[in-house]
């Protein structure tokens, strides 16, 4: 019987300890409308593809993202932003701004397919620096015909 108590008790301990481990590394954003947009972009025109991290804690978050992929016909042109910059290309990675309470993050792609139909798939990686083990990855699946 002094066994069976200690075994509840352990397994009791260690649930709690389990707990705890997953809410300290749960990340403190989440992404809006999610982290894949499926969209359509008119031929010669700019389009405008946000993805938000939405950040309803008290801490502060600093952001890093990095380019996994883009696959697109050759004439279309994008560009990428952050929080707080705009690059004229699709860059391979970044830093964002810090972001506060009341704050959210950005992942902004900005497309132009120009004259010519097709479909780009472009991949970017992001992490904040307190959970750098839980990498999303964001992708922009946009058709232009």
């Amino acid at each position: 019987m002094l066994f069976i108590n200690y075994l509840k008790r352990s397994i009791v301990l260690i649930a709690i300890l389990i707990m705890a481990i997953n809410t300290s590394f749960a990340q403190s954003y989440y992404h809006s409308p999610n982290d894949t947009i499926i969209s359509n972009a008119p031929i010669d025109d700019v389009s405008v593809f946000n993805i938000t991290q939405v950040h309803p804690t008290s801490d502060t978050i600093f952001s890093h993202w990095q380019k996994q992929s883009a696959v697109m016909p050759a004439t279309w042109e994008a560009s990428i932003c952050d929080v707080a910059h705009c690059y004229t290309e699709l860059k391979d990675s970044g830093t964002t701004d810090p972001i506060v309470t009341g704050g959210d993050g950005l992942m902004s792609l900005h497309l132009n397919p120009n004259f010519e139909a097709g479909t780009a798939i472009i991949r970017y990686s992001i992490f904040t620096t307190n959970t750098p083990a839980q990498i999303d990855t964001l992708t922009w699946i946009i058709t232009a015909t």
